[in-house]
């Protein structure tokens, strides 16, 4: 079986590559987003070369998941 990334390790422990997280949405991992759909809010995304850091939100009816 192929890796289809990591569990869902709860809210409070989310740290994710960019490259684990295109595995994630590409396979659409049922624990993520059943997860990430659920929660609406705000959210930070770092760019790990340049160290820049961008803060987003999500309120859609997808939350965080169509983001």
């Amino acid at each position: 079986m192929a890796y289809s990334g990591r569990a869902f390790p709860g809210f409070d422990d989310i740290d994710l590559s960019f490259d684990e997280l295109e595995t994630l949405v590409r396979r659409s991992r049922p624990d993520w987003r059943a997860a990430l759909q659920s929660m609406k809010g705000i959210y930070l995304i770092t760019d790990t070369k340049t160290g820049r850091r961008y803060v987003c939100s999500a309120y859609g009816d997808q939350g965080i998941w169509s983001r």
